[in-house]
């Protein structure tokens, strides 16, 4: 995340920039700073990501990993796909980020 934060300017930005983001993945049921949300704030970050690195990032357990990943699924946040690079792998993607985040009104 801090890739991304470093892309907009601090204080009172970065404030409204994080209550925009919790906000509005909020309204669709997903809170951001659990597993979800660190799912999400890692896609933000790194772009699409395999499995295994996603599960490292989230900090969480297998079972509870999985459950993240199917409920975000479910919501239409992220999709899996298959890497083209190794077909026995899978590539989790954020789907469109919503535009109400603001990330391109921060001037930096």
């Amino acid at each position: 995340m801090a890739a991304l934060l470093s892309r907009i300017a601090t204080g009172g930005q970065v404030q409204k920039f994080l209550e925009n983001f919790s906000n509005e993945f909020g309204r669709s049921g997903v809170e951001v700073f659990t597993i979800e949300g660190r799912i999400i704030i890692h896609l933000l970050n790194n772009g699409s990501s395999r499995i295994k690195e996603l599960l490292h990032a989230s900090g969480s357990s297998y079972r509870g990993f999985y459950l993240a990943i199917e409920r975000l699924k479910a919501k239409g946040v992220v999709t899996a796909d298959i890497d083209p690079n190794d077909r026995r792998a899978r590539l989790i993607r954020l789907n469109e980020i919503p535009e109400q985040l603001g990330l391109m009104e921060v001037q930096c």
